[in-house]
């Protein structure tokens, strides 16, 4: 392309041994660098727009709710579950062995 710029003006594709070659352009890749400051300036320019181009999520923060009492969080909604007893079994030779051994 570069050597020959005249074989991709205008139609932007040439074909040869029943080969096409042309130029199209690429998809690109949207960069936000500083996304605050993107924010600010969807809301300046475009504020009838906003709630389009502002992705706005709410959830409700897990670790947070982990912290109240079983009562409180079914006053939310939130149910707890998994909290039965489950058979653990550990392999517990190894500790023996350390015990047993001379230094």
């Amino acid at each position: 392309m570069q050597e020959s710029p005249e074989l991709f003006a205008k139609p932007k594709s040439v074909v040869f041994q029943r080969r096409e070659a042309r130029l199209q352009k690429a998809k690109g890749k949207m960069v936000i660098e500083d996304e605050e400051k993107t924010l600010k300036l969807i809301r300046k320019h475009f504020p009838d727009q906003a709630e389009v181009l502002i992705n706005t999520v709410e959830s409700p923060a897990k670790k947070a709710l982990e912290q109240l009492a079983v009562d409180d969080l079914k006053k939310l909604g939130v149910q707890v579950t998994g909290t039965v007893d489950v058979v653990f079994a550990k392999d517990t030779a190894a500790e023996v062995d350390k015990l047993v051994e001379p230094s």
